[in-house]
């Protein structure tokens, strides 16, 4: 985690039936975290870590392996309406720290995400003994559990149709198929299975988004679904940034989350994050991040990034280039006059300008030496109180 300060001191004099006081006027940017962690020693942890810094309570949460993602993928479109992180296991036995994270936020209901040989029946007898209710969305395989999560979700916002075979392209997709409540539908390459042709039949669905290219899923699938429309890159970072441009209007660009695109744990732990925020997810290489991607942040204001998994996952290397690509630091701030006339009772405001013109954050707090003379609010706007009476060093 890094921090900057940057402090200018700025002389004004203020004319108060001829006395004088000490304005401040100061880039406090120390407090300004602009690039920070959310990590821990393996997945698990890294899990708990993003639970912890977005939930201080959770009746709902969700529960995934932290083994393989075919089942996982599907699990991060339940979390803004349950409002539940999502927190992963080892298919036998929720370790000490999953248990006392789960007692700290006072859950009461677990959803668990795939079959017995994925997240096995004695994790739900140690939720029981923990007073905590199950409630397992699982099927024979990978494709049936994303139907059982999309019954449970509904349709009435549209569907996401990504492929089942690999992470990314759902991945890239999870914070907003959450925030939006649409389900992420698994397929093959050739199409959904019928179950859940079944299901979609004769069901009105507004759109429906095929992830990822046809190397991914065939283009007969756009014919068969309703109101289909493909994004997708030549690459999964790509894909992932196509993905952030379409539903930018969705986004809250404040904070973005940045993960590997070469594994699946961390962003899917951070889907449920990401969306509580309605921000979004973007993916890159361990060592270094796409430039299109860092400028598509900038260009939208994006004050803060945080980085989920440790250094193994997304080096200090991308750190350091959103460090410095992402954000302009402050090089000066400067007042447009130096000295004010200002009568008891009478109100001026002052003007100051950070430079350089795209600084990121460039806020300016304004200060009184001596608010029994005169006072300043957040805005540069003084107001004369009383005549001020100087020592013999010429302080008020």
């Amino acid at each position: 985690m890094k921090k900057y300060a940057f402090l200018v001191m700025l002389t004004l004099f203020v004319l108060l039936s001829s006395s004088k006081i000490t304005l401040v006027s100061a880039q406090e940017t120390n407090e300004n975290v602009f690039t920070s962690r959310l990590s821990g020693s393996d997945r698990y942890e890294t899990s708990l870590e993003i639970a912890r810094n977005g939930w201080t309570k959770a009746p709902n949460v969700i529960i995934a392996t932290g083994a393989n993602f075919p089942d996982a993928l599907s699990a991060s479109a339940l979390s803004k309406s349950l409002d539940a992180p999502i927190i992963l296991t080892k298919p036998d036995l929720l370790n000490k720290d999953v248990v006392s994270e789960l007692k700290s936020l006072g859950t009461k209901k677990a959803y668990l995400i795939g079959g017995a040989s994925v997240i096995n029946s004695s994790i739900e007898s140690q939720l029981k003994s923990l007073g905590i209710s199950t409630k397992r969305l699982g099927g024979k395989d990978r494709f049936e559990t994303s139907l059982k999560i999309a019954k449970e979700i509904g349709v009435e916002n549209g569907v996401i149709v990504a492929t089942g075979m690999n992470f990314p392209d759902a991945l890239s997709i999870a914070p907003i198929a959450s925030s939006q409540e649409m389900p992420i539908l698994l397929s093959r390459k050739s199409g959904l299975d019928e179950q859940m042709k079944s299901y979609l039949k004769d069901k009105k669905i507004p759109v429906s988004y095929l992830i990822g290219g046809e190397a991914a899923l065939d283009s007969s699938l756009e014919k068969s679904l309703p109101n289909s429309k493909r994004l997708s890159g030549n690459t999964r970072y790509e894909t992932n940034l196509a993905i952030n441009q379409v539903f930018k209007d969705k986004i809250d660009f404040t904070k973005a989350y940045i993960a590997t695109g070469t594994s699946f744990p961390d962003a899917l732990s951070g889907s449920a994050l990401a969306s509580k925020n309605n921000a979004g997810i973007f993916l890159t290489k361990k060592e270094e991040m796409a430039k299109e991607a860092i400028d598509y942040m900038s260009d939208n204001g994006v004050n803060e990034a945080v980085i989920l998994g440790g250094s193994n996952a997304v080096s200090t290397k991308v750190e350091g280039q959103l460090e410095k690509e992402l954000y302009v630091h402050v090089s000066s701030v400067k007042i447009e006059q130096e000295s004010y006339e200002v009568l008891v009772g009478e109100t001026k405001t002052l003007v100051a300008s950070v430079l350089p013109k795209n600084a990121t954050n460039p806020s300016v707090a304004w200060k009184s030496s001596n608010e029994d003379v005169a006072i300043v609010d957040e805005e540069g706007k003084v107001t004369g109180k009383s005549v001020g009476i100087r020592d013999n060093h010429g302080n008020l």
